[in-house]
């Protein structure tokens, strides 16, 4: 997008905020380098759309104590950091859950994620999605996640929420065929 069609949206009540500016993985990172990336974004945001910048999304979910710090220092008051699902009246408002509009999703797609009815298929799915990605690591959970899109197997799946449903069902499925044979080798 561009500032001026940023601007337009900003005007129209759509909230901008903050994924960093160069989109890397912030757990990676130095934290002077962090703390640019978070700072910078939130800077040449509130210059474009005049407004205050609140909230992060971490790329890919990146995020650790670290992270949670340096937003803290940066004015954040929000961040959506590594786990999908949803949130509550209690859920801390550094380390909220998010829910990922992914690259396939057709606006019948966002539709149907916006409605009750998918709440608790969004709940599985992000229970084994957060499951996965606790194992693997933001880094290695975007490549499997790439991977399993250019398989044959993907061809076959229902574009949107199902093809998460059976690619968290497929990661659970591998998650515990790791740890059965990790466990097999301890004994």
């Amino acid at each position: 997008l561009t500032p001026e069609q940023l601007r337009e949206m900003s005007d129209y009540g759509i909230s901008i905020e903050s994924h960093t500016m160069t989109h890397r993985y912030l757990t990676e990172l130095e934290p002077k380098v962090v703390r640019w990336e978070l700072q910078e974004s939130k800077r040449s945001l509130e210059n474009m759309v005049k407004r205050p910048v609140k909230f992060l999304a971490t790329p890919s979910g990146a995020y650790n104590k670290t992270v949670r710090q340096l937003a803290k220092e940066a004015g954040y008051k929000a961040v959506f950091g590594a786990l999908k699902g949803s949130n509550n009246i209690s859920s801390d408002p550094y380390a909220l859950r998010r829910v990922v509009i992914a690259r396939d999703f057709s606006i019948e797609d966002f539709e149907q994620i916006l409605k009750p009815s998918a709440l608790l298929q969004l709940r599985l799915t992000s229970f084994l999605q957060n499951l996965l990605l606790s194992i693997l690591g933001p880094g290695r959970f975007d490549a499997f996640r790439d991977t399993l899109y250019q398989t044959r197997f993907a061809r076959f799946l229902i574009r949107g929420q199902l093809r998460y449903l059976v690619g968290g069902m497929v990661a659970l499925a591998l998650a515990v065929m790791v740890v059965s044979i990790s466990i097999l080798f301890r004994y």
